[in-house]
């Protein structure tokens, strides 16, 4: 067996799939589906699959995973992590769907858990010591070195716990009682059940699609993490209500205070449209979580059905719990957010708030940063240069010339850092202007329209232009010669 620690296994054991699932660079494979995988990590796919049991003598058969082969020895493979934990966490969420009756959660939170694996050696004391334990194996016929080390696997539960196994180990659930689910496939229900109607479908949408953290996705994933939380199978009611509590306020982004009941209700009657006896739900679960974190416990951990809870009469009969409804309450308030988000965003309305003089400003903040090569830094403000073309005919206050030119410099600087392919005129004719003093504004103009009128001639693209470094330069050149074309004219006219 080899011991690097670049070969990594995630397993999914509770949950089965028909098909190989994608979730951004993360493959979830079913434990039988072992084509197109390197020979060096199949045998310890092979070896750890068969290491999970639901109780003595009960082996799983079929397991999901998922694996990943760093370059080098690692001692974490953090892209690969965060990308299970993100999945997991959805997981999660999708399974707890409440029975539309029933209210109780389809799946527990323990349903999703994942065993993360390394090949590695260890102490055999981590597994064997000596104390109060009475050793039913020969542990003589294990792999064991000089330094008293066993072969075997070094893994996490979860990203959390950590545990060690040898190949002679069984792995049991983390609870006293898991069962599995006989229709229940990965496959299906994550991906092809998750059609755009769907309740889940904006939430994995809206993570699957999104290529750099933003504050929203964070506090929603944190969110759904304290949600999931209040599905633990062993859980109290008190603490699953409180971690319930947790998620809404995260979620809601509520500020601790004494209005913190009100600006809670206020949020998801706003969020919900409201509907009868939504407010007596609100005030009620918040009641009891007030009672729970100051004095530990709460009489009224259930629903009284009633509109007005203040002035309740003692002969009310109590319905269902005051979670149950939370969670769905909980799952509707995340799809209106995100489905919210996800149509701001295609309307473009951050853009909006925007004015180009802004980007401007932070375009030759990240231009003269020392991050990064060239590219890099020409690649950092694209999105910034495609916003300017956009909103380039908008009326716009306070864009002075000395700012247009010098922004244009800084990026004609990057761009011959990149020893671009271009004929030698328009490289000539670059040089002049990011070398151009920027207060003669009629000789820096007149270079400026030497380089306009070489991209003239020019095709809009450059078939070896792969990066696109080349388009994003030519958008701001035509977007600042926009601006100033009239003035340069001027300045022409009155030097004839």
């Amino acid at each position: 067996m080899d011991f690097r620690s670049k070969y990594w296994v995630a397993i999914f054991p509770y949950l089965k799939t028909s098909e190989h699932l994608q979730y951004k660079d993360l493959t979830v494979r079913n434990s039988e589906d072992l084509e197109n995988i390197p020979d060096e990590i199949v045998g310890y796919i092979e070896e750890l699959t068969s290491m999970f049991y639901l109780r003595y003598g009960v082996q799983i058969e079929k397991l999901s995973f998922a694996y990943h082969i760093t370059e080098k020895e690692v001692q974490s493979p953090n892209d690969f992590i965060e990308e299970l934990n993100e999945f997991q966490t959805l997981l999660c969420f999708i399974y707890s769907s409440p029975h539309p009756t029933s209210n109780e959660p389809f799946f527990s939170y323990e349903h999703s858990s994942y065993f993360l694996f390394r090949p590695t050696e260890f102490s055999k004391n981590l597994i064997y010591n000596n104390h109060n334990v009475n050793v039913q194996i020969d542990i003589d016929e294990l792999d064991i070195n000089d330094r008293k080390e066993i072969a075997g696997y070094e893994g996490k539960l979860n990203n959390k716990t950590m545990l060690w196994v040898t190949h002679r180990d069984k792995i049991f659930p983390p609870v006293a009682h898991m069962w599995l689910n006989i229709p229940q496939d990965l496959h299906k229900n994550f991906s092809n059940s998750l059609d755009p109607s769907s309740r889940y479908y904006p939430v994995v949408n809206y993570f699957a699609r999104r290529k750099e953290k933003d504050e929203l996705g964070q506090r929603v994933l944190t969110s759904i993490n304290w949600y999931n939380r209040s599905l633990l199978m062993d859980i109290e009611d008190e603490v699953a209500l409180v971690n319930l509590a947790i998620a809404f306020e995260c979620l809601l982004n509520l500020d601790q205070g004494n209005k913190i009941t009100e600006r809670f209700k206020e949020t998801v009657n706003v969020l919900l449209g409201g509907f009868p006896r939504l407010e007596s739900w609100l005030e009620q679960f918040y009641d009891a979580r007030s009672e729970i974190m100051h004095e530990g416990k709460s009489k009224n951990l259930s629903f009284v059905p009633t509109d007005n809870p203040s002035k309740n009469d003692s002969d009310e009969l109590i319905y269902r719990p005051l979670v149950s409804y939370g969670r769905k309450i909980f799952i509707a308030c995340v799809t209106t957010i995100l489905s919210g988000a996800r149509i701001s965003k295609k309307m473009n309305l951050s853009s909006q708030l925007v004015t180009n003089k802004q980007r401007i400003e932070k375009i030759c903040r990240k231009l003269s940063s020392n991050n990064g090569n060239a590219k890099d830094r020409i690649l950092s403000v694209s999105k910034e240069i495609r916003e300017i073309e956009t909103y380039r005919f908008v009326p716009e206050q306070g864009l002075k010339i000395d700012q247009l030119i010098g922004v244009l410099k800084l990026l004609t600087k990057q761009y011959l850092l990149t020893d671009p392919d271009i004929s030698s005129e328009l490289t000539n004719n670059m040089q002049n202007f990011s070398k151009s003093d920027v207060k003669d504004h009629f000789k820096t103009l007149s270079n400026l329209n030497d380089i306009v009128q070489n991209l003239d001639d020019l095709p809009s693209s450059r078939p070896n232009d792969t990066s696109g470094i080349f388009l994003i330069v030519r958008s701001l050149i035509d977007s600042i010669w926009h601006y100033v074309f009239r003035y340069y004219f001027q300045l022409k006219q009155e030097q004839s």
